[in-house]
């Protein structure tokens, strides 16, 4: 990473208490979609960092890439759950020509299926944005 380039997008606990009721499960897309973040641009391909600041009285299931101590600690002592999901794989030549090796061994076309798998996601988010808008 650049010197002053962020590595994670943070968001701190009293931002959680704040906007999540008890119960609900807190992700980025989640976060987004209340409008607690604000992320767009490279900022989109970066993984979800929950900080301690604050206190959460909530027992809330919380998904992220990482967490500081202090807030698994407190996310725990609330009744919630902090679970650390896999940070999305960097990109490499070596790992995409692995892929394509084994794509093409396996009778496919890897840039083709990923196509279609880029198109059948934007088809997802156009039609979830249509729905939010309807309600």
């Amino acid at each position: 990473m650049p010197a002053g380039r962020a590595d994670h997008v943070v968001v701190n606990l009293d931002d959680l208490e704040a906007h999540f009721s008890a119960g609900e499960e807190v992700t980025l897309d989640a976060l987004v979609a209340k409008g607690v973040l604000h992320v767009s641009g490279a900022d989109e391909r970066l993984p979800l960092k929950v900080l301690g600041a604050g206190d959460v009285t909530k027992a809330l299931t919380v998904k992220a890439a990482s967490f500081s101590s202090s807030a698994a600690e407190k996310i725990a002592a609330a009744g919630g759950s902090a679970d650390v999901q896999a940070a999305r794989a960097k990109w490499t030549r070596r790992a995409y020509e692995r892929a394509v090796a084994e794509a093409k061994a396996a009778g496919k076309d890897l840039v083709a299926e990923t196509l279609k798998k880029k198109k059948a996601a934007k088809v997802a988010k156009a039609a979830a944005a249509a729905g939010a808008g309807k309600a």
